[in-house]
């Protein structure tokens, strides 16, 4: 914006639609209606032009992931995936916003056209054995992942906020949730129990596992503990609330991460400090709700870093961990502070719980273990032996 001249006004902003005559404005919207139509249509026409390919053989499998890296889906689902084989990566953040406002007028129907041509021409120099995203509405349009299918490729999505989410608001080219993808995606896999009979109802297959974590860069670091507790991640919500409420009391808590002061951190650091804490900390509530607590990637991370972790009563961590033997968790903000008092002034208790949650993290809580499941439904779903595909580890 160029600077004002002294005594001059600024000039308010406005939109093409808003200056333009009643009929123009009905006018663009129907074009703008009639673009979005045709893309549920026209992935689905194109791709009856594609052959059907399945590969012959074993080995290692070749796997189209489509996902943008927000906060740490790079650490998470990359590496895991290379585990079993080639992974072709669509990665649409640099190019595409989908919060810009032009994302529904022009850059949606884009973004879906690339990633439609990707797979096709990836697919025809030799066949995809699995798709991999982790999208929603608002990203893709059902007929983009419909074509996907009819090339013979098996699809899966996965849903880390669907508990909230499912459908979400209406926006201009359909819902935001995931509601409308359910019955297009081959599986969908959700960290929320109750949610697959959402899923089931709305024509679709969904399988429930929470997240796992790579133990080749969540590991436990030899640094001294030099912090009493610390809480790595956004703040949003209630975080704020939690973390005042903890210094009130005179607990001496360090936030990291974005709107904390500290900025974004980097994965190693992050894993440094979960190893350099006395307490980790975990607050499960979904975006500015103060009640509805999901699964979070925290919940492992901090254990399999060999932290100790003090987190907010979730009933799904149940089904993961021995409550008050592997991870500690708190019922109320009073509760917490109790607990984070006498955690801080009996370390040896302490220690016994964080070396217990290394030993179930290990165990059972690796994302490579989640996708081994993942083959193992996607096997029982479509009848392709990927235990027969998968390279011998």
């Amino acid at each position: 914006m160029l600077p004002l001249m002294p005594g001059e006004a600024p000039v308010p902003c406005i939109w093409p639609d808003e200056a333009a005559s009643p009929v123009r404005r009905t006018a663009r919207w129907f074009k703008r209606l009639l673009g979005s139509l045709k893309w549920q249509f026209y992935p689905v026409f194109r791709a009856r032009w594609v052959p059907r390919l399945r590969r012959s053989g074993s080995g290692p499998l070749r796997i189209f992931a489509a996902f943008h890296h927000f906060n740490a889906e790079d650490f998470y689902f990359q590496p895991a995936l290379e585990h079993f084989g080639e992974v072709l990566r669509f990665e649409w953040g640099p190019t595409f916003n989908e919060y810009d406002m032009s994302w529904h007028w022009g850059g949606k129907q884009w973004m879906n056209y690339e990633l439609l041509r990707a797979v096709q021409e990836a697919h025809a120099e030799r066949p995809i054995d699995f798709f991999f995203a982790y999208v929603s509405g608002r990203t893709v349009f059902p007929s983009t992942i419909r074509a996907i299918g009819m090339m013979g490729i098996p699809t899966v999505n996965v849903a880390l906020d669907d508990r909230l989410k499912f459908v979400s608001g209406l926006e201009a080219t359909g819902l935001a949730g995931n509601i409308d993808l359910a019955s297009v995606f081959t599986l969908c896999w959700t960290n929320a129990q109750e949610v697959v009979a959402r899923y089931e109802a709305a024509g679709g297959h969904a399988i429930y596992m929470p997240q796992g974590v790579n133990p080749e860069i969540f590991h436990p670091y030899d640094v001294p503990r030099d912090i009493d507790i610390s809480f790595v991640g956004q703040k949003y919500g209630q975080r704020p609330r939690v973390i005042a409420y903890l210094r009130e009391h005179g607990l001496d808590v360090q936030a990291f991460g974005s709107g904390w002061g500290s900025g974004e951190i980097p994965v190693e650091e992050m894993v440094r400090i979960y190893s350099r804490s006395r307490i980790s900390l975990g607050i499960g509530t979904m975006a500015n709700t103060t009640d509805v607590v999901t699964i979070k990637g925290r919940d492992f991370e901090v254990p399999m870093s060999g932290g100790f972790y003090l987190t907010q009563c979730n009933p799904d961590l149940e089904e993961f961990y021995a409550i008050g033997k592997e991870i500690v968790c708190y019922t109320s903000f009073d509760d917490l502070v109790e607990k984070a008092r006498y955690y801080l002034a009996h370390p040896d208790e302490a220690e016994q719980i964080r070396e217990a949650g290394l030993r179930r993290a290990r165990r059972d809580h690796t994302l490579v273990q989640r996708f081994h499941r993942l083959f193992e439904a996607l096997q029982q779903q479509t009848g392709i032996p990927f235990s027969e595909l998968l390279r011998t580890e």
